[in-house]
């Protein structure tokens, strides 16, 4: 049997940021919020697939492991958020103080 929500949302349609359908056919240009949007829902597929993996494969836990790939992502999304934070103030610190010197 097939990992069905995955196909499901596989195959949904194409959408741009204000949520409307668009046609990929029709030479439509992901915007960076769609494209981004894209990325993140491959990553929880791809991870989501892994767990259904490691939980050996089984019928009818597909929404428990997109929810828990979901939750993943968003924690590994929110680090990475907070390491750019993190750098962009040590670089300002070392700026501001080369500029006093």
């Amino acid at each position: 049997m097939g990992y069905g929500i995955f196909q499901t949302y596989w195959q949904a349609p194409a959408r741009s940021a204000n949520n409307k359908a668009v046609r990929l056919d029709e030479g439509a240009e992901k915007d960076r919020g769609w494209a981004m949007s894209e990325q993140r829902e491959q990553a929880i597929r791809e991870r989501a697939y892994a767990l259904w993996e490691q939980d050996g494969r089984p019928d009818g836990r597909s929404v428990a492991h997109w929810s828990q790939a979901e939750m993943e992502i968003a924690v590994e999304q929110a680090l990475a958020a907070q390491d750019k934070v993190k750098a962009v103030k040590a670089r300002r610190r070392k700026s501001a103080a080369k500029s006093l010197h």
